[in-house]
C-alpha cells in the first residue's frame, strides 16, 4: 500500500510539474534557487515574447491572446472572431509556428 502510495504521489507530481510549465517558468528555474540575474532574465522573456506577439499580424494575435491567455476553446474564439473554427485553428498554429520562429531567432 505504501508503494502504491509513493508512486501515486511521484505520478501527481510529474504531471503538475508538466501543467505548471510555462513559457515564463521552466523547470530548472522551479527547482533550483532564486538568483540575483533571475528577475532580469524573466523580465527580458517576457518582453521578448510581446514583442514577438506584437509583430504578429493583427487577426493572428487576436486569435493568440484569446487561445494562450484568456483560455478560450477554438469555437468561442470562432464566436468572437466571426471566423470558422478550422480557419482559427490553422491560424492558431501558424501564428504560434512564427513565434516560434521568431523567439529562436532572438534567443
Amino acid at each position: 500500500m505504501v508503494r502504491n502510495s509513493a508512486i501515486d504521489l511521484h505520478r501527481r507530481q510529474k504531471r503538475h510539474d508538466r501543467v505548471a510549465e510555462t513559457l515564463f517558468d521552466t523547470r530548472a528555474d522551479r527547482r533550483t534557487a532564486p538568483q540575483p540575474n533571475d528577475s532580469l532574465l524573466t523580465a527580458e522573456r517576457d518582453q521578448l515574447l510581446r514583442n514577438a506577439i506584437e509583430a504578429l499580424a493583427d487577426d493572428d494575435r487576436e486569435i493568440v491572446v484569446l487561445k494562450a491567455f484568456s483560455h478560450l476553446a477554438f469555437d468561442e474564439i470562432a464566436e468572437v472572431v466571426d471566423r470558422p473554427m478550422a480557419t482559427v485553428a490553422t491560424r492558431y498554429r501558424r501564428a504560434l509556428s512564427i513565434l516560434e520562429q521568431k523567439l529562436k531567432a532572438d534567443l
